[in-house]
């Protein structure tokens, strides 16, 4: 599912990597990107010696070709696509594991929650890889530039939030450059919680005391520990109007700018939403949730979309963005666990080949399976857990189908429930 911020996105690469002879002052386009981004078209220095200048030039040059990023993700639509030397697996450092733990180097990588699905990228790098990591999931926009907490007002981080980043990079750096310290194999990940306000640090992901709690979808749009006692359906249409808006984890990616979701009780209201009862202890979540859904297509399915919201419900009925999990469900079919590799094995089994594509044509239920995206956030008492299902995020993703005119019935019964899971810990 292509973000429509791509397009920029893809014209300022061309930029920086000169394909074509692009510059900043090649098109109207070109000029309003680097005006935006404060790009002077300047050449990068060269590294010192006598051999910098050409080293430089080669190493530009090497860039020249590269390719068109919008032009491979319309073509390159599943995993497995390859058009000579392009291909997803040629970027991809999930085909380079064997080298990279191999080299020994240790890891310093920084993420947010919120940015994109950058701390996804962590996880999977911790799973996968036993060098020596030092992992860090904060509250951060893409950059780090502005705190992104969801249940706090955004905001620039300040000179000490940056000092206290760049003193924890130094002494990464000072050990193992200046000091010329061994790796010593030790792997930890820190990460914030979100609505509590600290910093925890583990050695083990998922997070040891985890346990997968899962949540039935029942009647009345409720969500409950037990499985639903009688059935029920409800109709979900695509509402190109009800989106996550312009300041979400995708946009700031691209951006680096504040990430900000508003309350959300309004446009859950043009969507599928099932809450759970007012807590009565803290509860902490932690971790990737998973989806899922007994789903019959009704009109326009064949290439739809489904996409899922965690949400926090106040006492005060204001309702706050956690995370999101979505699925082109052409791409619903499941591979054996075993298929998984190990940068994936947080993640529901699916290989996303086009062998393995097909549309989703109606009149039929099927049961589907999808990921959230990893989170760590603390639900107060008196809180309460909803799942918000939508067919379309018009403000961050394309339409699927491209008319915008879908439906799906999403039901649940005692033997058959839809149903979320999600990584408790304590």
């Amino acid at each position: 599912m292509i973000q429509p911020q791509v397009a920029p996105y893809a014209v300022l690469l061309r930029i920086l990597d000169g394909t074509g002879g692009t510059t900043c002052a090649t098109s109207a386009q070109t000029k309003a990107i680097c005006a935006a981004l404060n790009l002077t078209g300047a050449s990068p220095e060269p590294v010192g010696g006598p051999d910098g200048a050409k080293l430089l030039a080669e190493a530009r040059a090497q860039h020249y070709g590269n390719v068109n990023l919008i032009d491979m993700t319309t073509a390159g639509t599943y995993r497995d696509y390859a058009n000579g030397p392009e291909s997803w697996t040629v970027a991809s450092a999930g085909s380079k594991v064997a080298a990279i733990q191999a080299g020994g180097v240790p890891l310093l990588t920084y993420a947010g929650w919120l940015d994109a699905g950058t701390a996804s990228g962590v996880l999977s790098q911790f799973a996968s890889l036993s060098n020596t990591q030092d992992d860090w999931i904060g509250p951060w926009s893409h950059g780090q530039g502005y705190f992104a907490d969801p249940f706090q007002p955004s905001r620039l981080l300040t000179a000490a939030e940056h000092t206290q980043l760049q003193d924890v990079m130094f002494t990464f750096f000072d050990r193992y450059v200046k000091d010329g310290q061994r790796p010593d194999g030790t792997r930890l990940v820190h990460y914030y919680t979100l609505n509590q306000g600290r910093w925890h640090t583990t050695a083990g992901f998922p997070v040891p005391g985890t346990r997968m709690q899962k949540l039935y979808f029942g009647p009345g749009r409720v969500l409950a520990s037990s499985r639903p006692a009688s059935p029920s359906s409800n109709v979900l249409t695509l509402d190109p109007k009800a989106g996550t808006g312009s300041m979400s984890r995708w946009h700031t990616n691209l951006t680096g700018a504040a990430v900000s979701y508003p309350d959300r009780a309004a446009v859950d209201r043009l969507q599928l939403s099932y809450t759970s009862a007012p807590l009565t202890a803290p509860t902490t979540v932690t971790g990737l949730g998973h989806i899922t859904l007994n789903v019959t297509g009704l009109r326009g399915t064949a290439l739809g979309a489904l996409y899922a919201y965690l949400e926090d419900v106040q006492p005060d009925g204001k309702v706050v963005y956690v995370t999101e999990g979505e699925l082109a469900l052409q791409d619903r079919a499941l591979a054996a666990r075993g298929e998984n590799p190990a940068w994936r094995m947080f993640r529901t089994p699916r290989t996303y080949d086009q062998a393995a594509a097909s549309p989703f044509r109606t009149g039929v239920s099927r049961q589907i399976t999808f990921d959230m995206l990893p989170t760590s956030v603390l639900f107060r008492p008196g809180d309460k857990i909803r799942i918000t299902i939508a067919a379309a995020d018009p403000d961050n993703f394309q339409l699927l189908p491209a008319g915008g005119n879908a439906s799906y019935r999403i039901s649940s019964t005692r033997t058959d429930p839809s149903s979320v899971e999600l990584p408790v810990v304590g």
